[in-house]
């Protein structure tokens, strides 16, 4: 660079690398606050089941128990479920449980062996109901349905051309589509035409710091020490779900201890608040890492692709058909659908899409973000099946690649601005 020291020679310190090399780095998990109480959950046995009654008398009953929460009292407050766009997840089970390990009751003692002794003190009453727990199940004629009445929320908002529905059918939490040209009469007119299916299975976060989070109601204000990625959102959570305003909620993050996307949006905040707001002082809960398994995964998925080619390995059309397994309650489900419906035709020229993709409900651990949440389960059925064609065809699969991605400028979808990248190079 004629002399010149080049930029990008300069050494770069990252800001928080120091504290984490030296272990001055603070977490969540490291917090204590004054007067602080601890919190365990009681969660439930069946993955679908009717609560009958909650007895919480002789917990509270035991030395050292300041508070316990059931249902109960989240029905008591302003708005008690979360989730995004789609709000179905109660701040505890509100009469009915959804999957193993659903929220039924907490407690908040002086210390978490009194608090695991308090839980065991809990008695609950089910009726037990019969469970979807796979996607099939969860749509065939007759299945039991998880929601009985339609659920608070809206339907993620887009642009024009895009279907975006809330729960259009039961157990489906919502729909994406688009179209653009005529995929079947493309199809049609295709030298070849395959269809693959594919299953993705389901992935945990398994972050080393487990979710953890204390809470402090002080008059107005509610304070909140969060592991949480998305401090901002968490704040409007709360701000609605307790009926306060948003300048009366203050969040204080910290290092996250790995995330992943399973710390994102609402997790156990609304609840560790209740019970600091039951009690009067100051509550933290943390889960354990097999409670965390039990909070949220990736989403599972059946992918049904069908895709049009001509006989010199240049794509026509492809339809798509993706079932995503949404869990018991929606988290970021309705964000995950449109992401991998918008995706699954990867970076390539069509003269003709027809995508539809669902979330469908089912007894298990709601699914949420993960690591390029939607993108992932559609890079991984579009580009399994190119190489799958490629090699049905006789054409390296590198070389099909090239012939049809799209070029610098080009839109992903008619009406999009153009790809910034130039994808052959």
């Amino acid at each position: 660079m004629d002399g010149v020291a080049s930029p990008f020679r300069t050494p770069v310190v990252a800001l928080d690398g120091p504290d984490k090399v030296t272990g001055a780095a603070r977490y969540t998990f490291d917090v204590s606050v004054p007067g602080m109480l601890h919190a365990k959950v009681l969660r439930s046995p069946y993955p679908h089941a009717g609560i009958l009654s909650i007895d919480t008398m002789r917990a509270e009953a035991l030395p050292g128990v300041v508070a316990a929460v059931t249902g109960a009292d989240a029905a008591r407050l302003p708005d008690p479920y979360y989730g995004v766009a789609i709000r179905d997840q109660p701040v505890v089970a509100i009469d009915k449980v959804r999957y193993v390990g659903d929220v039924v009751a907490a407690v908040a003692a002086i210390d978490e062996e009194t608090a695991y002794r308090a839980l065991a003190l809990i008695d609950v009453q089910y009726e037990k109901l019969p469970a979807v727990m796979t996607i099939e199940a969860a749509l065939a004629d007759g299945a039991p349905v998880l929601f009985d009445t339609p659920v608070a929320g809206e339907p993620v908002k887009l642009g024009g051309g895009l279907i975006s529905l809330k729960e259009p059918r039961p157990n489906v939490l919502c729909e994406f589509g688009y179209t653009h040209g005529d995929a079947d009469a493309v199809l049609a007119r295709s030298d070849h035409v395959f269809e693959d299916c594919f299953h993705f299975s389901r992935i945990n976060h398994f972050h080393l710091e487990p979710h953890v989070n204390i809470a402090r109601v002080t008059g107005e204000l509610i304070e909140l020490w969060s592991c949480n990625q998305d401090p901002f959102v968490l704040r409007s959570d709360i701000a609605r779900i307790f009926g306060r305003p948003a300048n009366n909620i203050r969040i204080h993050a910290s290092y996250v201890g790995g995330g992943f996307g399973g710390k994102s949006f609402c997790k156990m905040e609304p609840l560790v608040v209740l019970l600091a707001m039951k009690a009067g002082r100051p509550v933290r809960l943390c889960l354990s890492l097999d409670e965390s398994l039990l909070t949220l995964t990736k989403h599972a998925g059946i992918l049904v692709l069908k895709t049009g080619v001509t006989k010199d390995g240049r794509l026509t059309a492809r339809k798509s058909e993706i079932q995503l397994d949404g869990g018991a309650y929606s988290d970021a489900s309705a964000l995950t659908v449109v992401k991998t419906g918008y995706r699954i035709t990867g970076p390539y020229r069509w003269d003709a899409v027809a995508t539809r993709a669902y979330a469908v409900r089912t007894n298990t651990v709601p699914a949420g973000s993960f690591r390029g949440f939607g993108g992932t389960q559609a890079s991984f059925a579009s580009e399994s099946q190119i190489d799958m064609i490629a090699r049905r065809l006789g054409i390296d699969p590198y070389d099909f690649r090239c012939k049809n991605l799209l070029a610098l400028g080009e839109p992903f979808r008619p009406g999009d601005s153009g790809i910034d990248s130039d994808l052959a190079k």
